[in-house]
């Protein structure tokens, strides 16, 4: 122990330094009352009630969001939206069915027809057959846009498989989730229907008058309409020709029938349009076989004709050689156009609508009786505004 005094080293036990005297002690308890200035450690608060509390719920709050994200991730699911999907059309809850549809709002694809389509006989037949279902499979693709997800159901015909193909969105479910709609099947959908119609009609198709948004090309007589989509149904198709001739067919809609095509003839024709081209037809041939017994020039009756005529005249001047007595043939005294037998076909190119039909008729040589014949005849119009005019015939009655 060292003097506070005199800094001499003195024995550990000295009370009084044996230099200078000085009190050993008294250092000692100098240095122990410093000790015992320092400040005690405090005591840690105990943790309130209300704190452990609030810990609590916010531990739980973290946890309920941990799964509803989870629960929430997987009710947007391919797998979720495809037992969605199935289990509304066994239900026939097609308000829901269609929300799951990956389906353009178009004209044709809209929501009255996505209904309509699924409640028809077949379908309502279908889904009530359904017992029971479940999910077996999800596979998705490469680039996981799409995905496909097989279905087991069983129905009164025992057990059956169906795979369901879905497409991801660019949509988010609940913000931050991918979303997935379903992809109608092909037996349900057709893509791309293609009409063809004559030239230059009108067509209505199932209520939707089809514009030019729809026309694809023009080609040997035909326009030719494309329905981006459509569901697997009967529509009522309206088609007016350039002349005003009307015909209303049921077009069956589905991959088999694409394309149809709307042709013209007597069946489809009303009797009123029927009447009236019977009346042309029969106008225009009795013209033409009385003028050239007559021995009449095409400038005189020309005008009852087409602007483009030229094909015309040629014949007209063949037949009246024919009447006349030469290419073997008897001259005529009469010639007439009795009935219409039939209109075989009807077919528009370039505006020239040809009108293939079979004629009755009788005729009276010169040096003979009334006799009566009849033969399959073309004839070749033009549509002047509302009205018909002939430009060519083929194969008129010329051996008589």
């Amino acid at each position: 122990m060292y003097c506070g005094e005199c800094g001499t080293k003195n024995e550990k036990d000295a009370k009084f330094c044996e230099n200078c005297g000085a009190a050993l002690e008294q250092e000692e308890e100098k240095k122990e009352g410093k000790r015992e200035k320092k400040p005690a450690a405090k005591a840690r608060k105990p943790i309130s009630k209300s704190k452990k509390i609030l810990i609590g719920v916010i531990c739980a709050v973290v946890v309920l969001l941990i799964v509803g994200f989870l629960v929430l991730k997987n009710s947007v699911s391919p797998n979720a939206v495809a037992n969605a999907y199935f289990k509304a059309f066994a239900d026939q809850d097609l308000d829901t069915m269609y929300q799951y549809s990956d389906l353009d709002d178009s004209e044709f694809t809209t929501k009255d027809r996505f209904i309509e389509y699924y409640s028809n006989d077949d379908q309502a037949s279908l889904a009530k057959s359904i017992k029971n279902f479940n999910i077996t499979d999800v596979e998705y693709s490469k680039n996981s846009l799409t995905a496909e997800v097989d279905i087991s159901y069983t129905t009164s015909r025992g057990s059956k498989r169906m795979t369901l193909e879905l497409h991801k969105t660019t949509d988010k479910k609940y913000l931050v989730f991918d979303e997935w709609k379903v992809v109608l099947p092909e037996e349900d959908f057709t893509e791309d229907f293609t009409l063809y119609v004559p030239e230059g009609s009108e067509v209505n198709f199932g209520g939707v008058t089809l514009d030019e948004s729809y026309l694809d090309e023009t080609s040997d007589g035909y326009d030719s309409y494309v329905i981006p989509a459509l569901f697997n149904m009967d529509y009522e198709v309206t088609v007016t020709l350039p002349v005003g001739f009307e015909i209303t067919e049921t077009v069956s809609a589905d991959n088999y029938n694409n394309p149809t095509w709307i042709d013209f003839d007597e069946d489809s024709l009303s009797d009123e349009d029927f009447n009236t081209i019977k009346k042309q037809i029969k106008a225009d041939m009795n013209l033409l076989y009385s003028s050239a017994i007559g021995q009449q020039d095409w400038s005189s009756i020309s005008d009852n004709f087409g602007k483009d005529a030229s094909d015309l005249e040629d014949a007209y001047d063949d037949l009246k050689n024919d009447v006349s007595g030469g290419y073997f043939s008897s001259a005529l005294s009469s010639f007439e156009a009795t009935d219409i037998r039939s209109i075989d076909s009807i077919y528009f190119e370039d505006g020239i609508m040809e009108v293939d039909f079979t004629v009755d008729y009788k005729y009276t040589p010169v040096d003979g009786d009334e006799k009566t014949n009849y033969d399959f005849v073309w004839f070749y119009y033009e549509i002047d505004g509302d009205q018909l005019k002939l430009v060519d015939a083929y194969s008129l009655p010329s051996y008589f």
